[in-house]
């Protein structure tokens, strides 16, 4: 829903080689949270604050890095 998103900036893909992503930061309601639907791919999620999120070792670097280009661009 765009109206929860915050931010986004385009980065090389981590994958696929030549092409792009997006990352983007959005803020959701409990309900909106409640009904994310993930699809097979056997992974899991777990809230986490943000201080954690950076310093934990389980998470994907680049990820991390995105998350601390965000927190520049609005802090």
């Amino acid at each position: 829903n765009e109206d929860c998103l915050l931010w986004g900036k385009i980065y090389p893909s981590v994958i696929f080689e030549g092409k792009q992503s997006v990352f983007m930061v959005g803020q959701l309601r409990q309900e909106q949270f409640d009904n994310i639907t993930f699809g097979d791919e056997g992974q899991g999620y777990q809230l986490m604050n943000v201080e954690e999120f950076l310093s934990s070792s389980q998470v994907v670097p680049q990820l991390q890095d995105r998350v601390r280009d965000y927190l520049e661009e609005v802090r």
